[in-house]
């Protein structure tokens, strides 16, 4: 004997029908989305660039950078394409990237020209060189990866950071001289005068720059420095390193007749936290003014 439906029993089998397929479509959706995640592959093409990145939780997207690219420490792992301003068209197509983030310091220009015609996506920032630029540049990364919540979230954390550090300044006025010296091996070292991102971090952090006779980098004076008799020397950690280590600062002609006479008169900060401008400025302000203002 043959049995119909009833009317509740016949919407059951529709609502469970109903159900059945918008399950599917949202598992083809899913599946779909993270297909599209893990074909993104992005170049990143500057060491605050890569920094960002990863703050952004977007580190697995990464399949290479430049050779300035050393934060995280997952980054130095990570296939290197040369410097980001001498790169070349072929090291970055071998690791075929579908977005290339640069900045405006990116090159040469007829390497970003090849990667274009070949259907590279190109994302170009400005250089950050203060505190709004670095955040412009936090926000746009954070949009471009589909990490905009994440982007604010480091923003805000950047611009409570800075306003702690002004905040310190505020309470103690006092402003200790530094000369910001720019090593790079081989001896090789650098005066920074004005106008220079060096500059900018040295106020933030309550500091005045003494080299205030001439803008940007002239090679390293012995009376040059004396003259300026700062209270303390800032570096960067891996340049410290490249020219001998604070011994050889503190041996360096000129030094010794000013007033940094001593190991914790040299300042060094890592690398991409004091210069890059990215978002541990706040941390590298934070740690400069603390150590000139003990």
């Amino acid at each position: 004997m043959s049995r119909s439906l009833t009317p509740s029993a016949l919407f059951n089998c529709i609502a469970s029908l109903c159900l059945c397929l918008c399950s599917c479509g949202s598992n083809e959706e899913l599946r779909a989305s993270d297909q599209a995640e893990q074909e993104e592959r992005v170049l990143c093409l500057g060491g605050s660039i890569t920094e960002i990145v990863y703050a952004l939780g977007r580190g697995d997207w990464v399949v290479g950078a430049d050779t300035s690219s050393s934060y995280p420490a997952v980054a130095n792992a990570l296939p290197k394409v040369g410097y980001h301003r001498a790169f070349s068209a072929e090291g970055v197509m071998s690791l075929d990237p579908t977005l290339v983030i640069h900045t405006s310091e990116s090159g040469p220009e007829t390497a970003l020209s090849q990667l274009e015609e070949l259907g590279v996506e190109l994302y170009e920032l400005p250089k950050a060189t203060d505190e709004e630029s670095a955040a412009e540049s936090i926000l746009a990364i954070g949009d471009l990866l589909d990490r905009a919540g994440r982007a604010s979230e480091l923003v805000e954390n950047l611009h409570r950071d800075l306003e702690h550090v002004r905040e310190l300044g505020r309470t103690n006025q006092s402003k200790p001289g530094l000369v910001f010296l720019y090593g790079r091996g081989g001896g090789t070292l650098m005066l920074g005068g004005r106008g220079t991102t060096a500059e900018y971090m040295i106020k933030l952090a309550g500091c005045e720059n003494r080299a205030q006779d001439f803008e940007g980098y002239k090679p390293y004076s012995a009376e040059v420095f004396a003259d300026l008799d700062p209270d303390y020397v800032l570096m960067m950690s891996h340049g410290l390193e490249s020219v001998g280590g604070v011994s050889a600062i503190l041996n360096t002609p000129g030094v010794s007749l000013t007033r940094v006479n001593a190991e914790d008169k040299i300042i060094q900060i890592e690398d991409l936290k004091l210069m890059g401008f990215g978002p541990r400025m706040g941390e590298a302000a934070l740690e400069l003014f603390e150590a000139t203002h003990p």
